[in-house]
C-alpha cells in the first residue's frame, strides 16, 4: 500500500509535465493527437486487468505502432523537428504506459489482499478459470484416451435468490471481517506480551500459545497479564483454557484438545451468564484448569 502511494504520485507528477512540457521547454511543439493517445492508453491499461500482466516490452511495442501510424497520416502531426519530437513523444507514452501498468498490478495486488482477507478462506479448493483450465484440459484428454464418461457443469447463483441473500451476506462478510481484524489485533498484543521463544499459532479463530518451560503458576500469571492487557489496550474480555505437560497429558494433540475444551467451556459459561443477567468472578486457576 505504502508503495502504492509513491507510485501514484510519481504519475501525477510525471502527467503533470507531460502537459505542461510545451510551457516548461519552450522550444517542444508536440502532436495535439498525443496528448489524447497517451490518455487513452493509460485509461485501458487501467481499466482492463489483463494488460497489466503482458511483458512491458510487448505492452509499449503495440503502444507503438497505432502511435506510428497517427504520426504518418494525420496532417497535424508533421512538424519541423520529426525526430526529436518523435523520440520524445514515444518516451512520453512509453513511461506513461510503464507507471499505469506498475499502478495497476499495485491496485490488483492490494484487490488480492483484501480478497484474501474477506472471503479468500470460502473460496479453498477452486481455482480461477484461466489457472484452473488446464486441469479440465488434462482431464478431458485423459477421459478421451481412456474411454471415460465425463461431465461438465456451469453453475451460478439467480439474479433473484441473490436480491433475495443480498442483506444477509453483506451481515455475514461484516462480521468476518471484524473477526479478522480482531484476530490481528490479538496476534499484535501476543507477539507484544510474550516472550521470544514462545510459538504463538492461530488455529480457526482462536489461538494456540505454547509457553516452553513454564509450570502452572507461571502459566496462570502469564494468562492473567494477558488478560489485563488485553482488557486496557483493545478493551477485549479473553476466555483461555490451559493444560500442562506432562501433568495432564504427554502428547501435542491431546493437549491442544483439553486446551480448546476448556476454553470453549468458559465461552459456554460466559455467554450464559451475560444471557441470565449475572456476573460471576471465578477463580483463574479454576477457569483456565476446570
Amino acid at each position: 500500500m505504502k508503495t502504492l502511494r509513491y507510485w501514484l504520485a510519481a504519475a501525477c507528477i510525471w502527467l503533470f509535465l507531460l502537459y505542461n512540457v510545451e510551457r516548461l521547454g519552450g522550444v517542444l511543439n508536440i502532436a495535439p493527437f498525443v496528448y489524447i493517445y497517451t490518455i487513452l492508453c493509460a485509461v485501458t491499461i487501467l481499466i482492463f486487468p489483463r494488460l497489466q500482466r503482458i511483458p512491458l516490452h510487448w505492452l509499449l511495442a503495440g503502444a507503438t505502432l497505432p502511435y506510428v501510424g497517427l504520426k504518418l497520416y494525420l496532417p497535424q502531426a508533421q512538424v519541423a523537428m520529426p525526430l526529436p519530437i518523435a523520440v520524445t513523444e514515444i518516451s512520453g507514452i512509453w513511461l506513461t504506459l510503464a507507471l499505469m501498468r506498475r499502478i495497476g498490478l499495485g491496485m490488483e495486488a492490494l484487490r488480492q489482499t483484501i480478497e484474501d482477507l474477506t472471503i479468500g478462506h470460502l473460496k479453498d479448493g477452486t481455482h480461477p478459470f484461466e489457472t484452473g483450465q488446464g486441469y479440465l484440459y488434462r482431464e478431458m484428454r485423459r477421459a478421451r484416451q481412456h474411454q471415460h464418461p465425463v461431465t461438465l457443469i456451469a453453475l451460478a447463483a439467480t439474479p433473484n435468490s441473490r436480491d433475495m441473500s443480498l442483506d444477509l451476506f453483506i451481515r455475514q462478510a461484516q462480521q468476518e471481517i471484524v473477526q479478522e481484524y480482531i484476530n490481528a489485533k490479538i496476534a499484535h498484543l501476543l507477539v507484544q506480551e510474550l516472550e521470544d521463544y514462545d510459538i504463538i499459532t492461530q488455529r480457526g479463530d482462536h489461538f494456540i500459545v505454547l509457553l516452553p518451560e513454564t509450570n502452572r503458576e507461571r502459566a496462570i500469571e502469564v494468562a492473567r497479564r494477558l488478560k489485563t492487557r488485553a482488557q486496557e489496550v483493545l478493551g477485549l474480555d479473553l476466555e483461555m483454557g490451559l493444560a500442562i505437560f506432562p501433568e495432564e497429558s504427554i502428547t501435542l494433540e491431546s493437549l491442544v484438545q483439553q486446551a480448546e475444551a476448556r476454553m470453549s467451556t468458559a465461552l459456554l459459561e460466559s455467554g450464559a451468564m451475560r444471557k441470565a443477567g449475572f456476573r460471576r468472578i471465578k477463580k483463574l486457576d479454576d477457569v483456565f484448569t476446570a
